[in-house]
């Protein structure tokens, strides 16, 4: 069995750039928020109503998104909604739709869900993904009553 001395060993285990420009590093797994497909931000909603929020998003990592990733609600008001669990691979580059059925606060006011993707294993990556609604309740709009002779 060969021993390697110290002498033999680098001195450094830090790259070195060719060019004026620092080194960037992606990480394997990533995730960026491209848009919202339903529900826009601030958009008014009437107490108790249920509805699907759906973001689309990419896949800007090296690595794959594999099935059993998961949504996960990770802070405010989960409105109801429940982790959504990936099914199938998602490839680096892909852009994809994620969406969770929610329903509105009993409360009036503003109400802010927050989501973020997990590995199988729990590890949080990427953007967090967030929805903001005004709870309003239905004002009455009945018709004046006007007597007849």
């Amino acid at each position: 069995t060969l021993t390697p001395s110290l002498a033999s060993m680098p001195t450094s285990s830090t790259p070195t750039a060719t060019s004026d420009t620092a080194p960037t590093t992606t990480p394997c797994y990533d995730l960026t928020y491209e848009l919202d497909v339903t529900i826009p931000d601030n958009i008014v909603m009437a107490p108790n109503k249920s509805f699907t929020k759906t973001w689309k998003v990419k896949n800007t990592g090296y690595c794959a998104w594999e099935s059993g990733f998961k949504l996960v609600f990770t802070g405010w008001d989960a409105m109801g909604g429940t982790a959504q669990t990936l099914t199938q691979k998602i490839f680096p580059g892909k852009e994809i739709e994620l969406s969770i059925p929610l329903t509105a606060p009993n409360m009036t006011g503003k109400a802010r869900s927050n989501w973020r993707m997990t590995t199988d294993s729990g590890a949080f990556f990427g953007d967090e993904l967030y929805l903001v609604i005004n709870v309003v309740s239905p004002t009455s709009t009945t018709a004046p009553v006007t007597a007849t002779p």
